[in-house]
């Protein structure tokens, strides 16, 4: 394994001068490549012949370079061996480009194996199976023992479907095919079964550029197909649908433009179903109806609720007929309009049995009036009792107010232009002056809603007390923003009510809980109400067998000691202090007075700094 001689060549390559000494070469071999030389070098010293191989030498700057070692056997007199005769060729360029070569072909497969796609590769006219990835052979049903084998051998079902000439026509042409949700049978565990495939053949080319194999990328689109025949027959059946119901049904889209009517809307119209596209309802409504519902559809596309309107529209004799037009928003995931679904439906004989009704009843009325004179001459003296309780009510009330509104007004004024000249104290007693003249009028107003809870008329509707509520929030709405309030009003049933009393009852019930509220957490108020028997609502005061609209009305406000649950119902009685809670102490006396003219009762529960709670009960 020593060398006695080294030309200038190779000492300038290992980069040492002519005197280094290195007849032995393990030092300067690579480790990984020694046990390889040793044995190569060996094996050709005992059989006397030549070697060849490639290994890796240190030069002397530190740098590991390949080269091609040669080595022929020098025989010398009576054929005796004499060693080898060597040189070296350095290739480390080629074995870089060697290795570059290989790690892109790893890529290149890892691609290929690792991609969720559908991917194989054919070669030659025979259409050899030389790459397929596990996600195509999966969707085949085969294994990768198809590998090297025809296409055509490992799926012969395919011929009678003319995927051959497809792929045999890539590969003669080189013109790429492209397919979508392509039905394709399959034979699996010897069943044939129906699948669908996205695909695209393409040439396989070599680096001289000749057409080597096909190429093929898919996914398999079975389940999506499956999903749009039965989006399309949902659309089908609902078209059917649309056509069998009497409404008129029509979709638009954000801005109102439609796009699809059905039967009855065209048969109406007399349009074809290309005209009434991309216009909208202006093309069949009446004038004067036309700036209402434009003002209505953008109101209802701003706030995304439904939108509803009579008006009239003009049919294909060019009469305008009365509809009832229903649109609701289909919305996306965030909340955005997509689509208008409307129903329109004719209401013009409804309309024209409204008017007769109305002309019947004006006919009747000089009857009816008739009729009721000697009802309205037996209510004279209750009637003139009632007015002369109002007038006296209005002029207590005007000769109460009269005195308090100058004093007002001269206050004011004396604060305006003589204020500056007045001291701290002085104009600390000008607002204080100020303040009592202002809770006297509350007083006086609230007395006088007090007294109007007995002597208005009446009059017992069935209303929906959820609409009551929505309007006392609308009219607290500053309050409740100031105070970061939430009011939840759940399980609202109708009731037999007066309504403008009711009105104002729930307005001085939650007016209460938002003013005694806890400072330490946000108001909030939940509001319930529920039509039971006195039995299942479970209070003595009740009828067992009859029916109560059961209403509840709690918060989380500062509450108050159990003796005071009835004492608060009480005129003028309050609880605090004016200068720590303002009021009169008369809006529990209105609600208590209400109830009673709803032939109820309520009660009061609370505990200090935990909250209070209103029970309602009216007969139902």
């Amino acid at each position: 394994g020593s060398s006695s001689y080294y030309n200038k060549t190779f000492l300038d390559f290992l980069g040492v001068s002519k005197d280094a000494e290195i007849s032995d070469w393990a030092p300067i071999v690579h480790p990984d490549d020694v046990q390889l030389t040793s044995d190569t070098i060996n094996a050709a010293i005992a059989e006397h012949r030549s070697y060849a191989l490639e290994l890796r030498l240190l030069r002397a700057d530190g740098q590991w370079r390949w080269v091609m070692a040669q080595g022929n056997p020098n025989i010398g007199i009576n054929n005796k061996f004499l060693g080898f005769v060597g040189s070296s060729v350095d290739i480390t360029e080629r074995k870089q480009a060697e290795e570059n070569v290989a790690e892109s072909e790893r890529r290149y497969h890892n691609m290929i194996y690792t991609s969720p796609s559908l991917i194989a590769i054919f070669k030659g006219e025979e259409m050899i199976i030389d790459i397929a990835n596990d996600a195509i052979l999966e969707s085949w049903g085969r294994g990768k023992d198809v590998i090297g084998k025809s296409l055509m051998t490992v799926m012969p079902e395919i011929l009678e479907q003319g995927f051959d000439k497809l792929l045999l026509g890539v590969y003669k042409t080189g013109e790429p095919v492209h397919s979508f949700e392509t039905p394709v049978t399959l034979v699996k565990n010897g069943k044939p079964e129906l699948m669908h495939y996205t695909f695209s053949y393409q040439a396989q080319r070599n680096s001289s550029g000749e057409i080597e194999g096909v190429a093929i990328i898919a996914n398999e689109v079975s389940a999506q197909v499956e999903l749009n025949k039965k989006l399309k027959d949902s659309e089908a059946h609902f078209r059917q649908l649309s056509d069998l119901m009497p409404a008129k049904i029509s979709h638009a889209d954000a801005e109102g433009n439609m796009l699809y009517c059905n039967k009855h809307w065209l048969d109406f119209t007399g349009e074809h179903i290309e005209e009434m596209f991309g216009v909208g309802y202006h093309k069949i409504i009446h004038p004067e109806e036309l700036q209402e519902y434009n003002s209505r559809f953008r109101k209802a596309s701003e706030a995304g609720t439904d939108l509803e309107m009579e008006m009239r529209c003009k049919n294909k004799n060019g009469e305008y007929i009365w509809h009832l037009n229903r649109a609701s928003p289909v919305k996306d995931e965030n909340g955005n309009i997509t689509l208008w679904v409307s129903a329109t439906t004719e209401i013009q004989e409804q309309k024209d049995q409204r008017e007769l009704l109305e002309k019947a009843i004006q006919e009747s009325t000089y009857e009816l009036s008739q009729a009721n004179e000697e009802l309205e001459e037996k209510n004279v003296e209750l009637e003139n009792m009632n007015r002369e309780l109002e007038s006296f009510t209005y002029v207590s009330s005007h000769d109460l107010q009269e005195p308090l509104r100058k004093i007002q007004i001269f206050a004011r004024r004396i604060m305006e232009r003589e204020g500056e000249h007045f001291t701290t104290k002085g104009k600390d007693y000008f607002v204080r002056l100020q303040d009592a003249a202002a809770r006297m009028q509350k007083l006086i107003t609230d007395l006088l809603a007090f007294s109007r809870t007995n002597t208005t008329e009446r009059v017992f509707e069935l209303t929906d007390l959820n609409l009551i509520i929505e309007e006392v929030k609308r009219d607290l709405s500053d309050v409740i923003e100031r105070k970061h309030a939430s009011i939840e009003a759940s399980e609202i049933c109708r009731a037999n009510v007066i309504a403008f009393q009711f009105r104002q009852l729930m307005q001085n019930l939650i007016g209460n809980a938002l003013k005694f509220s806890n400072k330490k957490v946000p108001p909030r108020i939940v509001i319930k109400s529920r039509i039971e028997t006195g039995k299942i609502l479970n209070n003595e005061k009740l009828l067992p067998e009859s029916k109560y609209c059961h209403i509840s009305v709690s918060d989380n406000g500062i509450g108050f000691e159990e003796e005071y649950s009835e004492r608060i119902f009480e005129v003028f009685q309050k609880l605090h202090g004016t200068d720590e809670y303002a009021g009169t102490g008369i809006g529990l006396a209105i609600v208590k007075k209400i109830v009673d003219n709803h032939n109820g009762f309520i009660e009061a529960t609370s505990v200090p700094e935990e909250g209070t709670r209103f029970d309602i009960y009216i007969p139902a």
